[in-house]
């Protein structure tokens, strides 16, 4: 899928300068997807931002890609610090900020997962966290699919 090729080669270098390994599985199959690859490559730059940002050296963040006959989805993992249970219905809101484990106030305008799930929303997609503290985070989303 070329909007994932496109971000990981922009961001591939500064996940190493922060000492990450950044990783992609790619889909096995031909597959046709609807969508903007301009919007996509944007949620795509949101999401494995932010797993740059919330991993610390040493860490992971694995892309993948997987379909079924109705949707693309794609994974963004990483082994940073988790969220929350608490926070997780909140983080999709604008202008939420989540601080770090160590109390600090990580840079951003607080606008990078609303404005991805308004995108997603508008491919009659769907997007969703699963995280666990201190063992990481997995951002995936949904697209319908053409074939």
């Amino acid at each position: 899928m070329d909007p994932i090729r496109e971000v990981y080669t922009v961001l591939a270098p500064f996940a190493s300068c922060n000492g990450v390994q950044m990783t992609v599985t790619p889909l096995q199959s031909d597959t046709f997807g609807s969508f903007d690859g301009g919007k996509i490559k944007c949620v795509l730059t949101n999401l494995i931002g932010n797993a740059i940002k919330f991993t610390p050296r040493g860490g992971e963040i694995g892309i993948s890609v997987d379909a079924d006959d109705l949707e693309l989805k794609i994974s963004i993992s990483d082994t940073g610090e988790g969220i929350p249970e608490a926070y997780v219905t909140r983080i999709f809101n604008e202008f939420y900020h989540l601080k770090s484990a160590k109390g600090s106030l990580k840079k951003g305008s607080g606008l990078g997962l609303a404005v991805s799930k308004r995108i997603i929303d508008a491919h009659n997609g769907r997007i969703w966290v699963e995280s666990s503290e201190d063992r990481g985070t997995t951002f995936s989303f949904a697209i319908p699919l053409t074939r």
